[in-house]
């Protein structure tokens, strides 16, 4: 892993899209929960993880920030509302869990198979387009 992705590097050489990410991981978690909440109160609770992330999860990657969030929200008992315990719950059962890591690795395998994939069919379809103008 690139130490570049991980939350102790972004902060130090680039906290506003840091920031950003974790606006918009704030964001994609109440729409996953149907929820719809201010501006004020996400821009309040992404300053919040920015600063958990900083103290407690520097060592993690955004990506494993994201996949934690993911399976909190949809398998954890408590996983119907974002907020600072919820949060630190799912990111520390991903930080410590080696099941939860080994599930991470697996959704990174099916991605790229899924990517090459997607890139065969566009690819097909490009050649298939590239013919009728022939014609």
């Amino acid at each position: 892993m690139d130490k570049k992705d991980r939350i102790f590097y972004r902060y130090k050489h680039d906290q506003t899209n840091l920031k950003n990410d974790c606006v918009d991981l704030i964001s994609k978690s109440y729409l996953m929960l149907g929820q719809k909440p201010d501006t004020q109160q996400v821009v309040l609770m992404a300053q919040m993880l920015f600063n958990d992330l900083v103290k407690s999860y520097s060592s993690m990657t955004m990506d494993k920030v994201n996949f934690a969030f993911e399976q909190g929200i949809k398998f954890h008992e408590n996983g119907g509302f974002v907020n600072v315990r919820n949060w630190n719950v799912w990111l520390k059962k991903f930080k410590y869990d080696g099941e939860v890591q080994q599930e991470y690795q697996r959704h990174l395998e099916w991605s790229k198979e899924n990517d090459l994939l997607i890139t065969q069919t566009i690819n097909k379809a490009k050649k298939i387009g590239n013919n009728d103008i022939d014609k």
